[in-house]
C-alpha cells in the first residue's frame, strides 16, 4: 500500500477489506475495534492486535512546501 492510501476502519460482522472511491475499508468485530481503538497511539509506530491477525505501522508524514522542501515531520 502506497503512502497516499486512506483506510476507513469501522464494524461488521467479521473481519474483511474492501476497497471503495480510492479508499481501502477494513471491517473489525466489535471487539477487534475496541482494542484497535484502545492501542492506536498519535505517534510513530508499529501496533499488533491481538485477537484479530493485523498489524498497523504508523509511519511520520512529511510537509513539504512547493518547492519539495521538507518543512514539517509530523511523527
Amino acid at each position: 500500500m502506497s503512502r497516499e492510501n486512506a483506510v476507513l476502519f469501522q464494524a461488521g460482522m467479521s473481519p474483511c477489506v474492501s476497497r471503495e472511491e480510492g479508499v481501502s475499508i477494513l471491517a473489525l468485530t466489535a471487539e477487534g475495534l475496541k482494542e484497535l481503538c484502545n492501542m492506536l497511539k498519535p505517534y510513530t509506530g508499529v501496533y499488533s492486535l491481538n485477537k484479530t491477525p493485523l498489524t498497523v505501522e504508523l509511519v511520520p508524514t512529511k510537509i513539504k512546501d512547493s518547492d519539495g522542501n521538507v518543512i514539517k515531520v509530523i511523527q
